[in-house]
């Protein structure tokens, strides 16, 4: 076959994604679907939260462009963060299989110290800004707060993804027998 590390790594990030997209996706309706079949909700309260929706967007002290920046950057921190966490998992694997015995629980304490480091340090980056005085702030002004967090937590993702692909390609190539 001749696949090389760095292919057989993008194939099984790709596949892990579309799953846990489709996993989303699937949960997402049966949640709604089994709420809706016991009354929690109606249908037509869809329709009131889209006008509700069109009637925030709409309002002169709201900045719609900062809802719209905030919504996208959101969507793209879940995307990355998909990608990022599933990375952690296969560079945890990685450097648990460069054990000499008792790999598996080397690879789950990999894990486990690889997401400790980094909520420590995504709590670190993250804290000043959850003391900042917003409580006379616009609309706008918290939403743009929101939307400078959003971009960090992006930010810390990509290259903490960018960290796991590169360790985990490196331990497959060199150090890791895929035989």
């Amino acid at each position: 076959f001749g696949i090389s590390c760095l292919h057989l790594l993008h194939f099984k990030l790709i596949v892990a994604f579309v799953w846990q997209v489709f996993s989303v996706v699937i949960i997402g309706l049966s949640i709604a679907g089994f709420t809706l079949a016991h009354g929690v909700w109606r249908i037509e309260q869809l329709q009131h939260l889209w006008t509700t929706i069109k009637q925030l967007l709409e309002l002169p002290a709201v900045d719609s462009s900062q809802i719209i920046l905030l919504l996208v950057l959101t969507l793209l921190t879940m995307i990355v963060s998909t990608i990022t966490g599933t990375l952690e998992i296969y560079a945890s694997v990685a450097l648990g299989q460069t054990a000499k015995s008792h790999r598996v629980l080397a690879s789950f304490g990999c894990y486990l110290a690889l997401y400790t480091v980094i909520q420590m340090l995504s709590g670190i980056i993250v804290l000043p800004f959850m003391f900042m005085e917003n409580a006379n702030q616009t609309i706008n002004a918290s939403l743009s707060m929101q939307s400078g967090i959003m971009g960090i937590s992006l930010g810390l993702n990509v290259v903490l993804g960018i960290v796991f692909f590169i360790m985990t390609s490196k331990l497959f190539k060199n150090r890791l027998n895929l035989e």
